[in-house]
């Protein structure tokens, strides 16, 4: 076809929808892989999340997200990315060839990463995983328990604002945690 749509997504939920998928590899030529907002809800256990034209999986409102053994890869900008008073689960998940960033959380989120991996992000002035909780009223928890991030072109891993950190195990954040905000990009 003639022209690509840089909106939409192969997989969407939206009220109180769910998701579930095992073993599928999900693609989009221009838009996300899963986009869920207001209550929805994904469960994906061994999936591949590739080559999306836009986030992997975007979780806006009080949606909620787990991803078990899963593979997000080659996709722009964000691996995941999480706004609102969302729930995101990852767990034993590698975030590969995201340009900007593998997870950006943002305003009130709870996120979860357990023996995960991130490597090759490719944007220099970007953390590859970014949690903020700037606004009034705003609150995010950041649970990261035996995880990796590594061979990143930027920082390792980002908190700003009213963010409640609780790590275990042995972390590897390549190189210490900053409080640097996300920068806006305008395209050229």
């Amino acid at each position: 076809r003639g022209e690509k749509r840089s909106l939409g997504a192969c997989l969407f939920a939206r009220g109180r929808g769910s998701i579930t998928l095992e073993d599928c590899v999900v693609t989009s030529e221009a838009g996300f892989g899963l986009w869920l907002v207001q209550k929805s809800t994904a469960t994906l256990a061994r999936c591949s999340i590739r080559d999306t034209g836009r986030s992997a999986i975007t979780v806006f409102n009080h949606a909620t997200l787990r991803a078990t053994e899963c593979l997000i890869s080659n996709v722009t900008p964000h691996g995941v990315c999480a706004r609102g008073e969302t729930s995101i689960q990852l767990v034993d998940t590698i975030f590969d060839g995201c340009d900007d960033r593998a997870v950006y959380a943002y305003m009130s989120c709870d996120l979860e990463m357990t023996r995960c991996v991130v490597t090759g992000t490719r944007d220099a002035s970007a953390a590859a995983v970014q949690v903020e909780a700037l606004r009034p009223g705003d609150a995010s928890i950041l649970k990261i328990d035996s995880t990796t991030l590594k061979g990143n072109a930027g920082r390792g891993l980002s908190i700003v604002g009213n963010v409640e950190r609780q790590f275990s195990g042995t972390n590897d954040f390549q190189g210490p945690i900053d409080d640097t905000p996300a920068a806006l990009k305008i395209p050229s």
